[in-house]
């Protein structure tokens, strides 16, 4: 879990090999290496996803729901923060304002320049914890993602609705060849990553799929 959360927060693995390595060099890897501080990453999780990763048993988490009281717990301290009043520091940025903490939610989640379905909801229940409307949300959303140079929402929305558009004209759910040459056309176009691309199209499957046998 400690190693799955540290690739999420940093898009690095905890443990590198390389190819031939002899098993005493994999053991000693496994073993000895300690992972990097996670930078740019809240102290408090930094916290937890290193005690996760402690070498010792003895200094790890005794159980999940060990691990799961301190997350709530951080995120608790999150709500709190929120509903203080907002300070401005030396060099006259917003400190613990609810937008300042949602656009670092906003690059966590995008640290790999994809947003799945499940970090969608994520994104959205945390900006309504936080008091932020869908119209801010979407502002912030689009000026994170253009300080990392990734598609804005719009653009991802026009792909979505293209492959919900052509899913809905096949009755097996199946793309067409013209259909993924038009698809793949746009993705280039709007600058989307296969990754991406991937998701959408499974997710407007998805959508055409429920909205099918609804209509049953």
């Amino acid at each position: 879990a400690g190693a799955v959360l540290y690739e999420m927060l940093t898009g690095e693995q905890v443990l590198s090999f390389y190819a031939k390595m002899d098993m005493e060099d994999i053991k000693k890897v496994i073993c000895f290496h300690k992972p990097k501080k996670l930078e740019g990453v809240p102290e408090a999780l930094s916290k937890i996803v290193m005690k996760l990763l402690e070498k010792n048993r003895e200094d790890r988490y005794s159980s999940a729901s060990e691990v799961l009281s301190e997350i709530e717990q951080l995120f608790q301290l999150c709500d709190t923060c929120s509903q203080e009043t907002t300070k401005i520091d030396s060099v006259g940025n917003l400190v613990g304002s609810p937008v300042a903490m949602f656009e670092d939610i906003v690059r966590l989640l995008l640290v790999d320049g994809v947003l799945a379905p499940s970090e969608r909801r994520e994104l959205n229940r945390r900006a309504e914890r936080l008091g932020i409307s869908k119209t801010q949300s979407r502002l912030i959303e689009d000026k994170i993602r253009a300080e990392k140079s990734l598609p804005p929402l719009d653009a991802i929305e026009s792909y979505k609705d293209l492959a919900t558009k052509f899913f809905a004209m096949n009755s097996e759910l199946k793309l067409k060849q013209d259909q993924k040459d038009l698809l793949k056309a746009k993705r280039k176009e709007l600058k989307i990553k296969r990754e991406e691309a991937n998701i959408l199209e499974r997710h407007a499957r998805d959508k055409v799929r429920l909205s099918r046998k609804k209509g049953q």
